[in-house]
């Protein structure tokens, strides 16, 4: 028996911390001209991530069974995680809204199983329930990041 699951997985961040430099705001006042950088922490970042998720999964047929997985996803934002980068631009955070740190479009996965049939020599604990299997994904890229300043 086959079963084939498929699913959306969405996703939506608001008010991501995003750190800014102000100085740049201030560059034609001649007071601030003396200054080496001023950094702002902002929460002002967004991110969306969004998948097609599809799962084909065989009952075990004498020992064999197997489940073959696909996801198509994409993740787009400012910035993937706080880390201390600044943007582009910060008066225009937009500009660097693109592709996410960990896009991964593409994942395809497979798992092979085979329960070893028992035997009636020895200890029941030692000779029922062993399982071999085998897992195998496939080498995912990830999409390089793409943004407004960087084409």
């Amino acid at each position: 028996m086959a079963v084939w699951q498929v699913g959306y997985v969405g996703s939506e961040g608001r008010k991501l911390s995003i750190m800014l430099n102000s100085i740049k705001h201030w560059l034609l006042q001649p007071s601030s001209r003396t200054m080496g950088g001023v950094n702002q922490l902002n929460s002002i970042g967004t991110s969306n991530y969004n998948a097609l998720q599809s799962t084909l999964r065989l009952r075990a047929w004498h020992g064999l069974g197997a489940q073959f997985a696909y996801t198509w996803a994409h993740a787009l934002d400012e910035i993937t995680a706080y880390r201390g980068a600044l943007p582009f631009d910060s008066t225009n955070i937009k500009l660097d809204y693109g592709n996410g740190d960990f896009d991964t479009r593409h994942n395809l996965s497979a798992t092979l199983t085979w329960d070893i049939p028992g035997s009636s020599h020895g200890p029941r604990f030692l000779t029922h329930g062993w399982k071999v299997k085998q897992s195998h994904d496939l080498p995912r890229r990830t999409a390089p990041r793409r943004s407004a300043h960087r084409l």
